[in-house]
């Protein structure tokens, strides 16, 4: 489930347009920083599974391994909270590519096996403040489904892109009915951009 939910992450942030190739918002922020830069994400979990409520937190830091013209590197280490216990899990690497196809461009970062399916795309400006400082972003609304290793997960996603932050994802909101009523709450809470 913690792959799934971290996929669909990925992918959500990615997910700014719908097959010319066109520039990756999850690369362009990274771009112009150097190895060492980092981002580090507060994540919050609702879950009610058939009338059981679980509450989970989650802190994930990504820093810039290596940037190229064509790709940036991500190391992610993440540590969840739930029930009592905290993990840490072991880091994993992302390659994000500078360009993709307009039409797969919600799939970057996801995994080959997953099916992504976007609908009902809304896109607007918003400003939003980050460590005291306002950021001009763009904000997008959309229904997501998405199916991998048999499990189905549906719902309601609102992003927050900004290419002043590395990797571009400022916040997510994302409230899931299926298979399992779920309310994820997803925003930085510091960066370090080395230049």
């Amino acid at each position: 489930m913690r792959t799934l939910l971290t996929g669909l992450f990925v992918a959500l942030f990615s997910a700014t347009c719908f097959a010319e190739l066109v520039d990756n918002p999850a690369y362009q922020g990274w771009a112009a920083c150097k190895p060492g830069s980092t981002i580090t994400h507060k994540m919050t979990n609702k879950i009610d599974m058939e009338g059981q409520q679980m509450d989970q937190t989650a802190t994930q830091e990504e820093k810039l391994v290596e940037v190229t013209p064509e790709h940036a590197v991500v190391s992610m280490t993440t540590t969840v909270s739930m029930m009592g216990r905290t993990m840490t899990q072991p880091a994993t690497t992302v390659k994000i590519p500078a360009k993709v196809e307009k039409d797969k461009l919600a799939a970057v970062g996801q995994s080959p096996s997953a099916n992504l399916k976007i609908t009902e795309m809304k896109e607007s400006k918003e400003t939003i403040e980050v460590k005291g400082k306002k950021l001009d972003t763009t904000k997008y609304e959309y229904t997501v489904e998405m199916s991998e290793r048999g499990q189905t997960m549906a719902g309601k996603v609102k992003c927050w892109v900004s290419k002043e932050i590395p990797g571009g994802a400022v916040k997510m909101e994302m409230n899931m009915d299926k298979p399992m009523k779920m309310a994820t709450v997803r925003e930085i809470t510091d960066y370090n951009i080395i230049k």
